[in-house]
């Protein structure tokens, strides 16, 4: 395949054009938007449609088969998180906290990102594991709570450090902070377990399992033949976003561009 016939294969899809239609939509400052009604149900829908599939092939293929997988996509999760907040916190310069929430966004996988990707592979021609939107199910919170993690601890350090040093803290306080961060520790596990992404996603992946494909076939016309339409309307919206930050660009500095592109 030519280069020309390689970037067309690519990048000339609708799935890439109608986000590039986004983004000029929102730099000639068009009054285009998609009502928040849409917007709401699109994650909604392409979620429901991951797990359904999901579900039917976990059912064809057996929990044994996606055991090793999974194991694999939490190790390098969380080493992803680990790698890129060193990378944010002794190269880029950044402070703890937004180098643990920077790190935790690539350590994570998101459902849209996942959904688009897998729009893309099905207009190539190439199939993937449909067990892959468990494991989604499973990524989506565990870099997250890592960085979480990590943090109380840090702060919890800090937090004792001082008193050492200046001896104003009393050992309640310090019990106190250490308790809070234990609170902020479960609230997150609890935001990231019962989030709407995850609810709607584990629903599907069991009803999926339950019904088969012989029950998906009465609804596969809806979750299976629209699925790539909505993803091209989910990403005008995305483009229009993305179109309306390009501004954005110049105040976050070359390092953290660079950092993001690599």
């Amino acid at each position: 395949m030519d280069v020309l016939g390689l970037i067309q294969s690519n990048l000339l899809t609708p799935i890439v054009l109608f986000f590039i239609f986004g983004i000029i939509v929102a730099r000639i400052k068009s009054d285009l938007k998609i009502p928040d009604a849409i917007s709401e149900f699109l994650p909604i829908y392409l979620l429901a449609a991951i797990g359904l599939h999901g579900g039917i092939e976990m059912r064809n293929t057996g929990f044994e088969t996606m055991l090793v997988p999974m194991l694999v996509a939490i190790g390098l999760s969380l080493l992803f998180t680990l790698n890129h907040y060193q990378i944010l916190r002794h190269l880029g310069k950044f402070n703890l906290f937004d180098s643990y929430a920077l790190a935790s966004t690539y350590g994570a996988v998101g459902a849209v990102t996942f959904s688009v990707g897998l729009s893309f592979l099905k207009n190539q021609g190439v199939t993937s594991e449909g067990f892959l939107a468990a494991v989604l199910a499973v990524l989506e919170p565990v870099a997250f709570i890592l960085a979480i993690f990590l943090t109380n601890i840090a702060v919890s350090k800090q937090i004792k450090t001082k008193k050492e040093s200046i001896g104003e803290i009393s050992d309640s306080e310090i019990e106190m902070g250490i308790s809070e961060t234990k609170t902020n520790l479960k609230q997150v596990l609890h935001e990231s377990i019962t989030g709407k992404a995850i609810v709607i996603l584990l629903g599907s992946i069991i009803i999926g399992y339950m019904i088969g494909e012989e029950g998906f076939s009465s609804i596969s016309i809806v979750f299976d033949e629209l699925f790539t339409g909505a993803i091209v309307i989910f990403l005008i919206e995305m483009g229009i976003i993305a179109g309306q930050r390009l501004d954005d660009i110049k105040k976050v500095g070359i390092f953290l561009i660079a950092f993001s592109i690599i």
